[in-house]
């Protein structure tokens, strides 16, 4: 037996600890890093209630079986853990429900809450609810199926570094410096996110990612240019429980690539997982038909093949 709930602010320690414990069992095969999850709680949410898009399932006793993240409506997804020894075809099945149920429902209330014509432009785009399937993972793929998800093609590779091997000396150009940002720069990096991932950050709103509790500001390492813009950056993610660091985002804003700052990024973000006793590095990025600059990036810096990931879709009309 089991139950699943809205996540609390009190579930905050427990939530990333298991994550970490499930990585780390799995080796990150087909899992969420600690990370990724802290990820989706500062930048994602952009200061929305956790509550609203974390749900965790536990049995009579009160322990942790897995979890359910969803995401804004504008990426009309869901991700689903499991502990790998709690793992059971009604628990499985009771997450995806979940999630696709919770996900559908923020996608309405984007519709409800918008004017008349960007009503319309939102039933058009808001046909399908999505969740990933692993390469290999053969249990979440039969259930996916089963819910009436198709799986499409790989879209995603994560790759893996260990950091006890030869982390390059990292090299800048004349004049540009690498160090952690502060809130007070918050709209003077939001510009380099905009500009890496065409994105639109208004003013004001990375500062309510950075204020989250689950960010680090410390570990959103820059590239200050000579004339004191931030020109590129990478956040680090740090886990103890699992032994391992997650890169997510890495970007560059545009004027100022091929010179190098990311590839020094990822090289000082190493040597600060390796010095805080992690033993492995992680990084997921578009497959290499997708992003071949990215895919050469990280392989520039040791990071290895693990697997594939891969967006399964659902139709739906609302």
């Amino acid at each position: 037996m089991f139950s699943i709930r809205a996540y609390t602010p009190d579930d905050y320690e427990r939530l990333i600890a298991f994550a970490g414990e499930v990585a780390r069992l799995q080796n990150m095969h087909g899992v969420l890093h600690p990370g990724d999850v802290r990820h989706n709680m500062s930048n994602g949410l952009r200061g929305a209630d956790p509550s609203d898009y974390f749900f965790l399932a536990e049995n009579l006793s009160g322990d942790l079986l897995g979890y359910v993240m969803c995401f804004p409506a504008r990426w009309q997804g869901f991700s689903v853990v499991i502990h790998p020894q709690r793992r059971t075809p009604d628990l499985e099945r009771a997450l995806i429900q979940h999630g696709e149920a919770v996900e559908i429902a923020l996608m309405q209330a984007a519709i409800n809450s918008a004017d008349e014509a960007k009503k319309a432009e939102l039933r058009t785009k808001y046909t399908w609810v999505s969740s990933e399937l692993a390469d290999g993972d053969e249990i979440r793929r039969e259930h996916l199926i089963e819910a009436g998800y198709t799986p499409g093609e790989p879209d995603l590779m994560v790759a893996h570094r260990a950091l006890d091997t030869l982390i390059p000396d990292l090299v800048l150009p004349d004049g540009y410096t690498i160090r952690s940002a502060t809130i007070a720069e918050a709209d003077a990096v939001a510009v380099v996110h905009s500009s890496a991932f065409a994105s639109n950050w208004q003013p004001g709103h990375y500062a309510v990612v950075m204020r989250s509790p689950a960010f680090e500001p410390q570990n959103e390492r820059i590239v200050i240019a000579p004339n004191g813009d931030a020109a590129a950056f990478a956040v680090l993610w740090f886990d103890p429980v699992s032994g391992s660091g997650l890169f997510e985002p890495v970007g560059c804003h545009a004027d100022y690539r091929r010179r190098g700052l990311t590839k020094a990024l990822m090289l000082d973000g190493l040597r600060l997982m390796r010095a805080a006793g992690l033993h492995t590095a992680y990084v997921a990025h578009h497959v290499e038909s997708d992003d071949p600059a990215g895919a050469a990036l990280y392989r520039s810096v040791g990071f290895q093949p693990l697997y594939t990931v891969r967006e399964t879709r659902k139709p739906i009309t609302l």
